[in-house]
């Protein structure tokens, strides 16, 4: 009993000691878990002045915070500016809340690249054996920080559980929720920044690295090398262009296979040293590959922010790989630095980031194809029952409709509806019924008996009118019914369905679509299905694939 307080009290102190290492990082930590306590009077307050804060996204900020200011951390003494960012760092998590609390993906993928690199590059210049020490060794301490919070993380919820239920107290979710995210919110990054801080320990020729590189990566490599060589041959023999998808491919390979490059430099014995000699030249052909794939990708489809970051990660491994050519400029620190710098620059300079490139392709595209498919180059008026009757326009509405689809994600809605038409006033996949019964496949509920279904339908179901898919709508459902209402104003009914009144009217001879189709004047919904749950309340329509049109305005 003696040891284990012992233990338990020299970890306290090694808490304790790391928090007074880095007071900054844990008073970062403690703002994010004041933060998430506080999430409704913030969520709010900030709400009210304009600011719709969702603590839950906000708090995948942390990681790239805490990793800006121990980076600072370590070079604070190098110079005054850098103490005093240092310090300013702290107080990032501010505009982070009003301005990134629903975070671009790209911004907040790029932050924690950048992040990883900050950790891996060092402090100091390294030739590639150290480096790859470094490396190995932070991402080993942060492996033993994580395994350490999830001990504690079990730890803390069985002794609130086991109080809980001896003493059947009846704890709300509070006493289990507010200990586990100050363990991962406070603790673990500061355990974390305590270790990777720690001189490394890294040992050369580790077994576990040798089985990852040697034994499995590696071989893997080579055999994924012979795949594509062979999928080459077969393009030279067929004479005909690769898939673009296979970029993707190709890619994943090129950067594994560099990876290994650096990671195998750390190994006592390398079986497949032949083949990382010959990699410049092994990774010409793929590379080629990999340019054509992205060309014909972007050639029928232009650029997207996805395939801009698949075009500049492309050109920095083309570039990486030419510099394994010759010893004087095989250096990994410096391609981490470049690829650092390349993300900062296409991800946050106006202008030229990925999402600039994506709208200005995209824009180009749809309207060079408008003409050729609408009147006055707006989408609210379209005819789609004529579309099914004309092939080759249909096809062309189809390209037009990807364009107009990630424009719309994009772009803000004033400036989309002025220069297209409205939100949900167009979806290719409308204009005829039979692609909107393919789309009612039901995976939710599998299992539970079927009452009425779609699929029991004889031929399609007549829209009439109703020519407009709608898509930002909500569904809430009761025992009487199933309501869709608006996805901005839940409050706003647009259309009810009476199920539970037309189920008790249902007879032997009731068709299907009697109790699958509702309309008032403006909206109609077909349901999916309409499930026996055995219990209340008794029927379920399973409204993830269900489908609601409209009139044309």
């Amino acid at each position: 009993m003696n040891r284990l307080i012992s233990k338990l009290t020299d970890g306290v102190k090694g808490l304790v000691r790391s928090m007074k290492e880095y007071p900054l990082e844990t008073a970062v930590g403690l703002a994010y878990f004041l933060v998430y306590v506080f999430k409704w009077p913030i969520g709010l307050a900030l709400k009210g002045k304009g600011f719709p804060v969702d603590v839950s996204q906000f708090l995948v900020w942390l990681v790239p915070h805490i990793v800006l200011c121990f980076t600072l951390h370590r070079f604070k003494d190098r110079h005054k500016l850098l103490e005093v960012l240092y310090y300013l760092s702290w107080f990032a998590w501010i505009p982070l809340l009003l301005w990134c609390s629903r975070p671009y993906e790209w911004t907040l993928g790029i932050c924690y690249l950048l992040a990883a690199v900050a950790l891996l590059v060092g402090t100091r210049p390294m030739e590639n054996v150290p480096l790859g020490r470094h490396i190995l060794s932070v991402v080993l301490k942060l492996a033993e920080g994580l395994v350490v919070g999830m001990v504690l993380w079990g730890v803390i919820y069985v002794i609130v559980a086991s109080v809980d239920t001896l003493f059947s107290l009846s704890l709300s979710d509070k006493w289990y929720n507010y200990p586990s995210f100050f363990n991962w919110l406070v603790i673990v990054p500061v355990l974390c920044c305590s270790l990777v801080g720690s001189a490394s320990s890294f040992t050369k020729g580790e077994h576990l690295l040798e089985i990852i590189v040697d034994k499995i990566l590696s071989p893997a490599l080579v055999i994924y090398a012979a795949i594509l060589y062979g999928y080459i041959v077969r393009i030279l023999i067929q004479w005909r262009l690769p898939d673009g998808g296979v970029a993707y491919m190709v890619l994943l390979f090129l950067c594994v296979a560099l990876a290994c490059h650096l990671l195998r430099l750390q190994l006592e014995k390398r079986h497949y040293e032949w083949f990382y000699k010959a990699f410049p030249a092994i990774a010409v052909a793929p590379l080629v590959l990999l340019w054509i794939g992205i060309f014909r990708r972007i050639g029928e489809y232009g650029v997207t922010d996805t395939r801009w970051y698949l075009l500049v990660l492309s050109a920095l491994v083309t570039l990486f790989v030419a510099m394994l050519v010759k010893e004087r400029t095989r250096r990994f620190q410096l391609m981490l630095l470049i690829m650092a710098a390349a993300a900062v620059l296409f991800t946050f300079v106006p202008g030229i980031r990925s999402k600039d490139f994506g709208i200005r392709s995209q824009t180009a595209r749809l309207e060079k194809l408008l003409p050729e498919v609408l009147e006055d180059g707006r989408f609210p008026v379209v005819d789609y029952r004529a579309l099914a009757a004309d092939s080759l326009r249909c096809r062309t509405v189809e390209e037009c409709y990807g364009a107009w689809h990630y424009l719309k994600g994009q772009l803000d809605t004033v400036t989309f509806k002025e220069r297209y038409g409205n939100y949900g006033d167009f979806d290719f996949r409308s204009w005829k019924l039979h692609d909107i019964k393919s789309d009612l496949v039901d995976t939710e509920l599998e299992g539970l008996p079927v009452i009425w279904s779609l699929q029991d339908v004889a031929g399609d179901i007549d829209l009439g009118p109703y020519t407009q898919l709608v898509h930002d709508f909500i569904v809430r459902e009761d025992s009487l019914g199933i309501a869709f209402c608006r996805f901005s104003d839940p409050e706003d009914t647009l259309l009810y369905c009476p199920v539970r009144a037309r189920l008790d009217q249902a007879g032997e001879d009731t068709a299907p679509e009697e109790l699958l189709v509702y309309e008032n004047g403006r909206y109609k919904a077909v349901l999916s299905t309409v499930r026996d749950y055995g219990g209340l309340p008794e029927w379920r329509a399973t409204n993830a694939h269900s489908v609601l049109v409209k009139k044309p305005e």
